[in-house]
């Protein structure tokens, strides 16, 4: 899987979900990846993100969206 450093308008869209990192350089992402699944997050040293796109069914019938939230990593 190839993977890129996060653009400019990325890390601004992160950090208004209220995401940080120690680096942002040391951040790498799949090269379809969209950040507006991911908040609340935390990151520190090498971080690889996926594609955050699948939906799942929880018991009683909630439909949810892969990602991250409120997390350290």
């Amino acid at each position: 899987m190839a993977y890129r450093n996060l653009t400019l308008n990325e890390i601004h869209i992160l950090e208004q979900q209220h995401c940080s990192a120690e680096d942002w350089s040391t951040i790498q992402v799949t090269l379809d990846f969209q950040p507006h699944n991911v908040h609340y997050a935390k990151f520190s040293g090498q971080v690889k993100l996926g594609l955050f796109q699948k939906e799942y069914i929880l018991p009683g019938g909630l439909k949810v969206s892969s990602g991250i939230d409120h997390a350290t990593i």
